[in-house]
């Protein structure tokens, strides 16, 4: 949300503990492989690692305008930033700057690693997706004419790509570039797109407040709706029975799969823009 914090909450709705340091907004937010440390990323330009606790470990200076994504290696030993200054960083454990490089001529949207920790790929304010290696040499790039892509995610083999659109679709791609299949049916700009831990289906949130799964044929298998404002983030459960979902209505809701409203964690104000998973699953940490 839009009140500059990081909460983090277990699965029972319950508070634990809020880390105030960002100022303006947090853009992002994760969890590192071990569950024990918090990366976020801010429009004050910088990305932070914090641990359980809301203790700061280190601070990530050094973009030029707000910082979009952040993602931890699968090691937790690397750190890696996009950011509207339009290059990517690399960063090691300590804070220390390792490579940069500029990747688009436009602000970065968004950028994802891969769960095998081998690819980012990156999405601009404009019509271009990127596939990296973790040292930032471009494997592949492929355009898709007057688009414009505001969301990105790997499906859990890293063999296909889900992008969310600012004209209302979902799409499904090979990491060729091959567009393999176009979800319609959202009615606002698709903000946030998750694969499932089986890698069969696929959540989508959008500005017209609601949340969509959809098998990889690009079936709507539900519609969950509930949601006064935008869905700004989804999340699969690590048990890929449900769904979390994040919005500028100040909430966050989990729903199952047959469209059944579980509980809503309500404590931001006024915009929950990013929601991650540990991964034992049984915490989840917000961010605003």
């Amino acid at each position: 949300s839009d009140d500059e914090t990081v909460r983090v909450w277990d699965l029972q709705s319950s508070f634990i503990r809020e880390f105030k340091e960002h100022w303006p907004n947090v853009r992002s937010i994760t969890f590192n492989r071990d569950g024990n440390l918090i990366a976020t990323a801010s429009e004050n330009q910088a990305g932070r690692v914090w641990d359980l606790q809301g203790n700061l470990i280190v601070k990530l200076e050094g973009h030029q305008d707000w910082v979009t994504s952040i993602a931890f290696s699968p090691d937790s030993q690397f750190l890696f930033t996009s950011s509207w200054d339009k290059k990517i960083r690399i960063w090691n454990r300590q804070g220390s700057l390792i490579r940069e490089f500029k990747a688009y001529d436009e602000y970065i949207n968004d950028m994802v690693l891969s769960h095998n920790g081998k690819f980012l790929a990156t999405v601009p304010m404009g019509d271009t997706v990127k596939i990296w290696d973790i040292k930032g040499n471009l494997l592949k790039q492929f355009k898709f004419k007057k688009s414009i892509f505001l969301t990105i995610n790997f499906s859990p083999d890293a063999k296909l790509l889900a992008t969310g659109m600012r004209n209302n679709t979902v799409r499904l791609w090979d990491l060729k570039g091959n567009l393999i299949k176009e979800f319609k049916g959202h009615e606002g700009g698709v903000n946030s797109v998750a694969f499932s831990p089986s890698g069969q289906f696929i959540a989508s949130g959008a500005n017209d407040n609601t949340v969509r799964l959809w098998d990889l044929k690009g079936n709507l298998i539900e519609k969950f709706k509930g949601h006064e404002q935008s869905v700004k983030s989804v999340a699969f459960s690590l048990d890929g029975l449900s769904i979390f979902s994040s919005s500028d209505d100040e909430t966050v809701r989990v729903w199952d799969l047959q469209s059944s409203f579980i509980r809503e964690f309500k404590e931001h104000w006024p915009n929950v823009r990013s929601i991650t998973f540990n991964r034992d699953g049984n915490l989840i940490a917000t961010a605003s």
